[in-house]
């Protein structure tokens, strides 16, 4: 048995023996007294129901008691004398079936019924293990005797004392049974529970399988989802950590060429190398530098900046989005097929339209670089309660690790050729302002294309006054 079924064991032992002892002296020093105390209050109830009785009914009255309760009631006239008092008395309790081997009214009991008419007396039989409780009144001339039988008290306390020891000590071994077991029953899931805890903070997210119907199954459902969150935040951070240390090498990487640029020309003019395009490189390079560090500022910003939300129209910011690319498409010779949507006004969204303007511009610039054939196609399609937009591009060459395009710095160009792939934080930025907006995206691959979507959650128009 584990502590808290040996404490619980020990508590209810404790309580149970404690009650044993207290029965115990309450039997033996409360059981007689109260016993005394009923049987007079019984006396006095019937004495009080034979002073309210008429003489005319009183011989009626005294059969009846006699026939439904066990006392003895007896009427002897005063004008005898205590001799021809006391024989006439016990010949009447004789025929009543009560043979006493000491009886006998006084002088004494009849001077105190002279003086306040009622008298209780308690006769020992001795042997017999028994007393007789009397109680006399006077009504008229006669002396009223009504008695009854009390065994020993004694003995019977002492029999009622060891009935209960013997009752209280089986009741005390079925206890420790039951405590045992009911312990058993509530210790061993908070076992399971304290294993679980231990895995969990050991970094081995446990779930725990209890059914008690109880606050105690309420517990392992509350740790089992702290274990499954646990468990989803350490993989978010591993994944976190992980991406941390590709950024930074991927930062290394990207600065890494122009600072040996600037190192290489600034010894070239040290040197008197320069051929005159020795500080223009490094001025460009130096650009690119500071590109780059604005770029990384601006997306580190993203997830600090407030959102400012507002309804507005998508398809016509995407459309003014789209007006501004037409240059570059003119200018790259790419053909931009673009399906405009039937009563576009209709559709709302709840959104920061800067940052939903990022997201479209980040999009377009991500199709131009990547197109392979030349091709850019765009259409829009609504759900009862979402908005997608569909970007897709000609992709000839298959990409590996698709589900990573989203993080900072994966370019789809491995060459890493920057006139065409950029600094790869477009689509990061994307991602970052989406997921803050509560927005879906996902990218597909299929037979030369690659399509990315976005869904928006559309406002009702009961929602938009």
């Amino acid at each position: 048995m584990n502590k808290l079924g040996a404490k619980i064991a020990i508590s209810v032992s404790a309580v149970i023996l404690s009650l044993l002892v207290c029965l115990l002296l309450v039997s033996h020093f409360f059981l007689r007294p109260y016993y005394l105390h009923q049987t007079k209050q019984r006396l006095l109830q019937i004495s009080q129901e034979l002073a309210d009785t008429s003489t005319e009914n009183l011989p009626r009255k005294i059969e009846s008691l006699n026939q439904q309760s066990d006392v003895a009631i007896v009427v002897v006239p005063r004008s005898q004398s205590l001799d021809a008092l006391n024989e006439y008395a016990s010949h009447l309790l004789a025929r009543q079936g009560v043979s006493l081997n000491r009886f006998w009214i006084t002088a004494e009991v009849i001077r105190q019924l002279d003086s306040r008419h009622s008298v209780n007396k308690i006769y020992d039989q001795m042997k017999q293990k028994s007393s007789f409780y009397v109680r006399y009144i006077t009504k008229g001339n006669d002396i009223i005797l009504i008695g009854i039988s009390l065994a020993h008290m004694n003995e019977i306390i002492q029999m009622v004392n060891q009935f209960n020891g013997l009752l209280f000590t089986l009741a005390l071994v079925i206890a420790l049974i039951w405590v045992w077991a009911f312990s058993r029953r509530i210790t061993k899931p908070l076992d399971q529970l304290k294993r679980a805890a231990q895995e969990i903070a050991d970094l081995k997210f446990q779930q725990v399988a209890i059914q008690t119907n109880d606050e105690v199954e309420e517990l392992a459902r509350s740790i089992n989802q702290m274990s499954q969150k646990l468990q989803q935040a350490h993989q978010e951070l591993t994944q976190k950590n992980q991406d941390l240390k590709r950024l930074t090498a991927d930062v290394t990487h990207e600065l890494k060429t122009p600072l040996a640029l600037i190192q290489a020309y600034s010894m070239g003019i040290k040197d008197d190398l320069d051929d005159g395009t020795y500080l223009d490189t490094i001025i460009s390079q130096a650009e690119r530098m500071s590109s780059l560090i604005d770029q990384l500022l601006s997306y580190a910003k993203l997830e600090q900046d407030p959102l400012h939300l507002t309804l507005c129209h998508p398809v016509a910011l995407w459309e003014s989005c789209l007006a501004q690319h037409r240059v570059i498409f003119e200018t790259e010779k790419i053909t931009c097929r673009y399906a405009e949507p039937p009563q576009p006004d209709q559709w709302q969204i709840r959104a920061d339209p800067e940052k939903l303007k990022m997201v479209f511009h980040n999009l377009l610039r991500n199709a131009t670089k990547y197109t392979d054939n030349g091709q850019i196609k765009i259409h829009w399609s609504a759900g009862e309660q979402h908005l997608f937009l569909h970007i897709t591009n000609g992709l000839a060459r298959e990409t590996k690790h698709l589900n990573h395009i989203w993080k900072p710095f994966f370019v789809l160009d491995e060459a890493r050729d920057k006139g065409r792939s950029g600094s790869g934080l477009g689509l990061a930025v994307v991602k970052t302002i989406l997921e803050r907006h509560g927005y879906s995206y996902n990218v597909k691959q299929h037979g030369g294309w690659i399509t990315f979507t976005i869904g928006m959650t559309l406002v009702p128009l009961t929602d938009q006054n």
